[in-house]
């Protein structure tokens, strides 16, 4: 039981600049080049369970991040994640949305918690100056972009060693129900 979304970090433009190469790389938060990480944390421990990237933030969307790059891969039959709304392709087989039809009024409450607290493991991984300014690398080698995954990478170890000595704390939501999993019922009422 995961809850997953995307993280982005702004780039400097690879070289060489045109418009078809640009496209691939705009961040719409941003308005600029960016990177585009997926990380998922644990519902019930809060603890950053997955991190998968980086892509380039106009390639691909969340949910075509998960649905073909990783994650959903590593999902038991029957299992389902948490996200938000930029997951709705796969509503409800593999993902469980805030404005889903096939979310019980009386889940809502703790789901958005849940939610609430994976915004809050994304807004410690953005204290880092290096994920919130423009990463300044070269177009291959040491430095290349994908020196930015091995920065990102250390800086969800640092945070997560943080969250496991309380240097972070994390509100709990130990309560969590998932009791509802017969969606097909609920589609056909």
């Amino acid at each position: 039981m995961v809850v997953v979304d995307g993280v982005t970090a702004p780039i400097n433009e690879p070289r060489p600049f045109c418009t078809r190469f640009s496209k691939i790389w705009f961040d719409e938060k941003t308005n600029g080049p960016g990177l585009n990480y997926e990380v998922a944390t644990s519902i019930l421990g809060g603890d950053i369970v997955w991190v998968n990237g980086p892509f380039p933030c106009g390639m691909q969307n969340d949910f075509t991040i998960f649905n073909e790059y990783g994650l959903r891969e590593m999902l038991d039959e029957g299992e389902r994640v948490e996200s938000d709304d930029g997951y709705w392709g796969g509503v409800p087989e593999f993902v469980k949305t805030r404005s889903s039809p096939f979310v019980h009024d009386s889940a809502k409450h703790m789901r958005n918690k849940v939610r609430a607290r994976h915004e809050a493991v994304n807004g410690r991984l953005k204290i880092w100056s290096i994920l919130r300014t423009p990463y300044r690398h070269a177009r291959t080698g040491e430095r290349g972009i994908s020196s930015h995954q091995a920065v990102f990478f250390a800086i969800c170890v640092i945070t997560q060693i943080k969250i496991n000595n309380n240097e972070i704390s994390l509100f709990e939501c130990e309560s969590y129900n998932d009791s509802f999993k017969n969606y097909v019922d609920k589609l056909c009422e």
